[in-house]
């Protein structure tokens, strides 16, 4: 099934916010004309915005959450579960992200991640449903940053029930993103586990601009431009 697929770079909290404002304004004045599709079947959009970490996405996931009524408004649900489902099944997690619906591509082999935050499949149903009902979708959470390969094909093949699809990923200068990233890692610990460990940013830095690049804006950048190929597929578009 041909559909179009746009990944935007963007840069700025107050730019994302408007583009995510745009793309759910806008959208029915311009996105049609920017594509090839065919036009024989009612477009159905879903927007995913996958961070990184350490770039605002706290801000765009709260904003979202607390104005889940106006996004319906605009034609767009959040796939969500019931509160009295999830206390039945004794889920009370209640991120006011999708992290739930995101780890489930995410490998098994990133272990951490998953126990700290199990894929919950009713999500992944609840957005089947909502896309055969003819639902556009918006998406956040930061661990999609964390999928590989195959990860990012199952995530292509899910949102292929979706004619038309943008992921957003925020752009912050990598030595501006480090360093942030140091500080949430030192938020997290004791002081004395801080004094026992004694690592300054330098040491960070030094140690770990290489090993952190696969969660950084570009790592993720082209592994979704491996998969959602201008040249393989009919009706792609890449920003």
């Amino acid at each position: 099934m041909s559909r179009a697929v746009q990944i935007l770079i963007t840069t700025g909290l107050v730019v994302v916010l408007l583009d995510i404002y745009n793309l759910f304004h806008l959208s029915k004045v311009n996105w049609t004309h920017k594509t090839h599709c065919p036009q024989n079947r009612p477009v159905t959009r879903a927007v995913i915005h996958m961070g990184p970490h350490k770039t605002g996405s706290t801000t765009i996931q709260e904003f979202a959450h607390h104005h889940i009524d106006l996004l319906r408004k605009d034609g767009y649900e959040m796939p969500e579960v019931d509160n009295a489902e999830k206390n039945a099944r004794g889920k009370t997690e209640s991120h006011p992200n999708h992290v739930h619906f995101a780890t489930c591509f995410v490998s098994p082999k990133n272990g951490g991640l998953r126990t700290v935050y199990p894929c919950d499949p009713d999500r992944l149903l609840h957005g089947l449903d909502l896309a055969a009902k003819g639902h556009n979708v918006f998406l956040t959470a930061e661990p999609f940053n964390d999928m590989d390969q195959e990860g990012i094909a199952m995530l292509k093949s899910y949102l292929s029930h979706w004619s038309d699809v943008t992921i957003m990923i925020f752009y912050r200068r990598y030595y501006d993103w480090l360093p942030s990233v140091f500080n949430e890692i030192q938020k997290s610990l004791t002081l004395a586990k801080r004094e026992e460990r004694g690592e300054s940013i330098v040491d960070f830095l030094l140690q770990n601009s290489k090993s952190y690049h696969d969660l950084y804006v570009a790592s993720l950048f082209d592994r979704l431009q491996q998969k959602f190929d201008k040249k393989k597929h009919n009706c792609v578009r890449l920003s």
